[in-house]
């Protein structure tokens, strides 16, 4: 991912002048901020980040069902409840608590390729004299641990549950030891304490809990990661144009230029201003056709002069946050692109009204201002092209 290799070139090569002792530093993890217009693009940053061992933090109220660690909790209780379930039976198994191979689940898989559940074919797989004794071996122990959770969620609420899994696999001091420990950490006591705040209401038991977690997923709703990261702590940071109004950072990554803005609501038939009230497409019954009547062109126009003008003090701030430095990121389909924008009409300094109001989006706005000053034009080593669709 471009912008992890731009993090780790920022860490290898750029220096911070630290006011306090007056002095250059190299730069570290917390001097880092990205920004974007919304956290669109989070999940598969905070992967790249991820498998770059890089400490990333967002600053967003979504993506807790997708942390692993999570996730990992909700397949294990999935299994519990019901081991029919392939994509979470197997899932746990492929979990680091079990640790079985992909080749492994094809031998169990191969041995009975008929069966519904792969559940039944564990259960075939450790029957069959042919099968692999350390194989087998490793299933009974899986299976055991199945059917004792099993039996203990019979008798226990679900946070219970949760604690004992935790505690009979170091599920906590695991996953506190990896990247983002604090974080993952406190993912996890969260679910225990949510399973706790869901045991005090008038529902019981796994079952109903696993429901309750599925409607919130359906209805879009989340918990937000928790948080625990401070304002000193050494990690990157993603956040939005808008939460980093007032502040400053070192090095900022102004990131997703190339995004379009948001005009939907300008193709709808009607639209509302404020000020003059509701203008309506025209309606022809007879022929079953819409034209643009005057006053629904008139507003729109006057909308798309207050989005632009908004997307345009979002892009101020976006560029005034960085202290040090600041990089922008953006893409467009070939050089072709990039030679329309460098032939905009600039008057002074100035982009054009009718070329302002039409901009499609970030880059359009300031690529076609930097073109026109050859020292701020992009240098061909840093233009690569690549398949997005890879």
């Amino acid at each position: 991912h471009f912008i992890v290799e731009q993090v780790k070139d920022i860490l290898e090569h750029q220096k911070v002048y630290d006011m306090k002792t007056g002095s250059y530093r190299s730069a570290t993890y917390k001097d880092i901020v990205i920004l974007e217009r919304s956290f669109g693009q989070a999940r598969n940053l905070q992967q790249a980040f991820k498998n770059e061992d890089i400490p990333f933090h967002v600053n967003s109220r979504e993506g807790y069902f997708e942390q692993t660690e999570v996730r990992l909790v909700l397949s294990f209780l999935r299994a519990i409840d019901n081991p029919l379930q392939d994509i979470y039976l197997v899932g746990l198994m492929r979990s680091v608590i079990y640790q079985f191979k992909e080749d492994e689940l094809a031998q169990i898989r191969i041995l009975s390729p008929n069966d519904d559940y792969f559940y039944q074919s564990i259960v075939n797989y450790i029957n069959d004299e042919a099968a692999d004794a350390i194989l087998v071996d490793k299933l009974k122990m899986f299976l055991s641990d199945i059917q004792s959770y099993q039996q203990y969620s019979k008798d226990h609420p679900v946070y219970q549950l949760i604690d004992k899994f935790y505690n009979d696999h170091y599920v906590i001091q695991y996953f506190s030891g990896l990247i983002g420990g604090r974080g993952r950490r406190a993912n996890l006591y969260g679910l225990f304490n949510k399973a706790i705040e869901f045991e005090n209401s008038s529902f019981r038991g796994l079952y109903q809990f696993i429901r309750f977690i599925d409607e919130l997923i359906e209805r879009g709703k989340d918990f937000g990661e928790e948080n625990v990261v401070g304002p000193n702590d050494n990690v990157v940071r993603m956040m939005t144009i808008h939460s980093s109004k007032g502040l400053e950072f070192p090095f900022v990554i102004y990131s997703g230029l190339s995004k379009d803005f948001n005009k939907r609501d300008l193709k709808q038939p009607v639209i509302l201003n404020q000020q003059f009230g509701l203008g309506m497409d025209y309606f022809d019954v007879d022929k079953e056709m819409a034209f643009p009547s005057l006053a629904s062109v008139a507003y729109k126009a006057v909308a798309e002069k207050e989005l632009v003008s908004e997307e345009m003090r979002l892009v101020y701030v976006a560029l005034t946050r960085a202290k040090e430095q600041l990089y922008l990121i953006g893409r467009v389909k070939n050089d072709k692109s990039l030679l329309e924008l460098e032939q905009l009409s600039i008057s002074g300094e100035h982009i054009a009204v009718n070329e302002r109001l039409t901009s499609p989006n970030p880059f359009h706005l300031i690529y076609s201002i930097l073109s026109k000053h050859q020292s701020a034009s992009i240098p061909d080593d840093l233009k690569f092209e690549k398949d997005i669709a890879q």
